[in-house]
């Protein structure tokens, strides 16, 4: 490029007026080329970024090649100056453009918010990039809570634009403008004071109050709309003319602060600074009407939307009042108690006085911090338990039944149905041969195993530690891993770690969230340690503990199609669990997981015959086979495997001294002394003959087995509870068990019976080309491999048999 043609662009630049618009169809004097790049208006037209860009480099390089010469040729260093205004404000415009493609170039942009270069386009340039920081305020607010404090001034300035931009309604707006507040800059501290004036915000100490309760702030104005605002407003604040919430001026153009709150943020702000203070709380509850502060507590202590229905069950209150002449009127929000309209009201029928009430969470936690606490909050626990028509106590027998039922596992006594759940059969297997109890004695049907059903779905499911310990601590460290939801790999998938407790329950639960599966699990061990030793406590202290105290109960999903079959007055009726989900999940999911601890020694209980009055199925007076638990004690192996003992010492599963001796010429074994697991194995895998006597063969060795893993299974387990020094006749029968698995392999041949013809025995016998495709076996049979049938097919319809493939 030569020089005439470099300073005419410079000189054309120099007289630039402004940005073009983006859609823009002119062509560019300099390139010719018609694009939609952002550009420059000069008095020649519309100067594309690229010739701007380019310009500039071609000036740069005149400069360092010319020496001083060139910048009297191109009228001084202030026509290069201007074209780096330029290339400074082409990536801003290019941000503005593309927006959040770009994320990371929003600092570019910021930086221009203090270019400084002594010409008249630099005003240009920082107008533009506070359009465009305004424009993308969150990704420029991110950016600029960075900002370091030896920023230079004119970037704190312009970014305290940026920030106050639409009012103060964030929490990092108004921590960065207190942080501006205290800068060294008088003019900076001059100018965030200002923008909290202009928010109401009469000192910095007012803002910190307000960063204080932001929560509440947002909580308010996502939650309601400015109708709903009002009326809360007039109901806790009382009418607009005895408080100050008058909206400061609002201010125009690129120098405005906050401009003015709108009345939406304005009554936000002040409820939110209300409900901050516990007092204020107390002293509004003594103002609302009566019933409506008793449903107010009701439903801040349940933390969830309630029915209308189960309000006046449990609080005696109707929340919708109608006068008689209105009965055939659409039921809308207003006709809900005057004070419950604090709450979110849902009507559910329009034309029946039927609704559901939703206490938010934020204004849940304001109303139960000036709340006492209610019955149930805390656990309460009883000396004695009231006769009940079952006990179950576990008197630390399980720290033998663990090793008996992990042999029998282990031995390949599990089968699995259809659905993935352990056959009844298996279940029976197991009761039978561990000598496991039951809780309901003498019980039928799906009650009559539920100890071992229950014990053995959390062995197959908790991840098992890698060494071998003491019983109790084995216990510990399983009960440990089961509440930090550490699953063995039969588990796919840990958010359905839970399902298979809730048994009344039917359809796809949906994709439980691993966060909700953990907290759940975290809650069932904070209750667990809750629960103090040797108490009796209330069934339903503990449900009300667990809702009163927020404890994370949520095992399933509520958005999948999960539903129970309730019986209903003249057919079952379909209930989602997302309907009714306290009830449906969390009550029977707890009184299913105080039976499991039961089953691993951590609980004591006492029970009845399972009985529900409000819910209840088709089959039985019941929803599930443990509603007839009514007390719940916590053990002292329950406190040393919960990590509440240190220490625990218990004489009950360690093995007794028992005394094997093998037969050396034949498979014989004496068993003196006890020792279940070995009991249990050797009437599995051995024919007793005798007092303690047992005798081994394949026969009884093999009964059980279905795979080669069986085998190999039973073979190392029994191995490894007899002496280490093994007789060569015990030897070699391990050796040989082994060695002979599957002696028959599957072929790919097909085997076919020869017909009474007497001609096709001699062709097949005498044609070389069959004999080559067939294999002759017994008693008129022939094997055919299935890549020859069509090749044997057309040879013997050659010799006019005809064989019949439809």
């Amino acid at each position: 490029m030569n020089q005439s043609m470099l300073r005419q662009r410079a000189d054309a630049i120099y007289h630039a007026t402004g940005w073009a618009g983006k859609d823009r169809q002119e062509k560019c004097p300099f390139c010719l080329k018609t694009n939609a790049e952002p550009a420059i208006i000069t008095r020649l037209g519309e100067v594309c970024a690229s010739c701007t860009v380019q310009t500039l480099a071609q000036a740069e390089r005149e400069r360092s090649w010319q020496a001083g010469r060139a910048e009297g040729d191109l009228a001084g260093a202030t026509a290069v100056l201007r074209l780096k205004a330029l290339a400074r404000g082409v990536p801003v415009k290019e941000y503005g453009y593309w927006g959040a493609e770009q994320p990371g170039s929003i600092a570019k942009v910021i930086d221009n918010l203090a270019y400084e270069d002594g010409s008249h386009l630099e005003r240009l340039v920082r107008l533009l990039a506070y359009e465009v920081c305004v424009a993308n305020q969150a990704a420029a607010l991110h950016r600029l809570a960075k900002l370091p404090s030896d920023a230079p001034i004119l970037l704190k300035l312009n970014a305290l634009l940026v920030v106050a931009f639409g009012g103060l309604q964030k929490s990092k707006q108004i921590e960065f403008v207190v942080r501006m507040s205290e800068d060294s800059s008088p003019e900076i501290r001059e100018r965030a004071v200002r923008i909290l004036a202009d928010n109401r915000l009469n000192s910095a100490e007012a803002a910190r109050e307000l960063l204080r309760v932001m929560p509440l702030v947002e909580g308010f104005e996502a939650t309601y709309n400015r109708e709903e605002l009002r009326v809360i407003s007039r109901i806790v604040l009382g009418p607009p003319s005895r408080r100050d919430n008058s909206p400061s001026p609002a201010r125009r153009g690129p120098e405005a602060t906050a401009g003015a709150l709108t009345a939406k943020q304005s009554d936000a702000r002040d409820l939110a600074l209300f409900f901050s203070a516990p007092g204020n709380v107390r002293e509004l509850l003594t103002r609302l009407d009566p019933e409506a502060a008793k449903v107010l507590a009701l439903l801040a202590w349940h933390r969830r939307a309630m029915e209308s229905a189960e309000i006046r069950a449990s609080s005696g209150v109707e929340v919708i009042r109608r006068e008689e002449s209105q009965r055939y009127r659409y039921v809308t929000p207003k006709d809900v108690l005057q004070d419950l309209r604090l709450c979110k009201v849902e009507i559910l029928h329009s034309y029946d006085p039927l609704c559901r009430l939703e206490l938010p969470p934020f204004l849940a936690e304001a109303f139960r911090s000036a709340l006492p606490p209610p019955r149930g909050h805390d656990i309460v626990a009883f000396s004695e338990a009231p006769p009940a028509q079952y006990k179950f106590e576990n008197k630390d027998r399980i720290l033998s039944d663990l090793g008996i039922l992990t042999a029998f596992i282990e031995q390949g006594g599990v089968e699995y149905g259809k659905t993935g759940r352990v056959r009844a059969a298996s279940l029976a297997a197991a009761a039978k041969a561990c000598g496991l109890p039951e809780f309901y004695p003498g019980a039928e049907g799906v009650r009559k195993h539920a100890y071992v059903r229950l014990l053995m779905d959390f062995l197959l499911k908790t991840q098992w530690p890698p060494e071998k310990s003491r019983p109790e601590v084995l216990l510990r460290d399983l009960m440990l891993n089961f509440l930090a939801v550490k699953a063995n790999s039969r588990v796919r998938d840990d958010s359905s770690f839970f399902r298979s407790y809730l048994f009344h329950l039917t359809g796809n639960e949906g994709k439980t969230k691993e966060d909700d599966v953990r907290l759940t699990a975290e809650s069932l061990g904070e209750l667990l340690r809750s629960l103090p030793e040797g108490g009796w406590v209330i069934c339903q202290n503990i449900i009300d503990f667990v809702t009163f105290r927020g404890l994370v109960m949520r095992p399933v999903s509520s958005e999948g199609d999960l539903a129970a079959s309730l019986a209903g007055v003249y057919s079952p009726v379909r209930t989602y669990a997302s309907q009714d989900y306290p009830n449906l999940v969390v009550e029977p999911f707890l009184k299913t997981m105080m039976f499991l601890f039961a089953c691993l020694g951590v609980v004591d209980l006492r029970f009845g015959d399972p009985h529900n009055e409000l819910r209840r199925l088709p089959q039985g007076p019941y929803l599930t086979d443990y509603d007839g638990l009514s007390m719940v004690r916590l053990t002292p192996l329950g406190s040393f495997v919960t990590g509440r003992a240190a220490e625990y010492q218990s004489e009950a599963g360690r093995r007794e001294a028992a005394r094997v001796q093998l037969d050396s010429r034949r498979l014989l074994l004496t068993l003196s002394g006890s020792d279940p697991v070995l009991q249990m194995i050797l009437e599995r895998t051995a024919e007793k003959v005798g007092a303690g006597l047992f005798r081994i063969n394949a026969r009884t060795f093999l009964k059980d087995c279905r795979k080669v893993e069986d085998v190999e299974r039973k073979v190392k387990v029994l191995r490894d509870l007899l002496p280490a020094d093994l007789p060569l006749v015990w030897q070699e029968f391990f050796t040989g068990i082994v060695g002979k698995v599957n002696p028959l392999k599957p072929t790919r041949y097909k085997l076919y019976q020869l017909g009474t013809d007497p001609g096709l025995v001699r062709i097949l016998a005498n044609d070389p080309e069959l004999g080559r495709l067939i294999l002759k076996a017994e008693n008129r049979h022939i094997a055919i491999g299935p890549q020859d049938l069509d090749d044997v097919i057309k040879r013997l319809r050659e010799h006019g048999y005809f064989i019949d493939r439809s």
